[in-house]
């Protein structure tokens, strides 16, 4: 990993809980860190990203927790590992989820969170309102 995501990577894993408190309202957000670092793979003849520079972060929107997680890359698939790493009864918890207008993570919220409402931040509709 470089640098700073590194240094960040390493601070966040000592610091966040392994189990936060259940919320009812959680934030997931993507966030870029650095650069990706790709490796040659001879066997496939492919390059490969050995280090993703996209990071999702999940925020307790309803109390006071802050950040309460975060994994690297920006698929379904980490988002979904992130909440089945959470018991049954803490996504049982979760009302309302807020996003982006990404499509990875509705995907992965309909999947894992499917009695949770989505709703869209308002910074990101304000961000995509067609030109008056």
């Amino acid at each position: 990993m470089a640098g700073g995501a590194a240094a960040f990577t390493a601070h966040a894993v000592a610091v966040l809980p392994t189990q936060p408190q259940p919320v009812r309202v959680l934030g997931i957000d993507e966030v870029r860190r650095g650069r990706p670092t790709w490796l040659f793979d001879e066997a496939t003849g492919t390059w490969q990203t050995a280090v993703d520079r996209w990071h999702v972060g999940f925020v307790d929107l309803s109390g006071g927790q802050g950040l309460l997680g975060q994994v690297e890359g920006r698929t379904a698939q980490v988002v979904v590992d992130w909440f089945l790493a959470r018991p049954q009864q803490w996504r049982d918890e979760v009302r309302y989820v807020a996003i982006d207008m990404c499509t990875i993570f509705k995907s992965a919220v309909g999947r894992v969170l499917p009695h949770a409402q989505l709703v869209v931040d308002h910074f990101h509709l304000v961000q995509h309102q067609p030109p008056r």
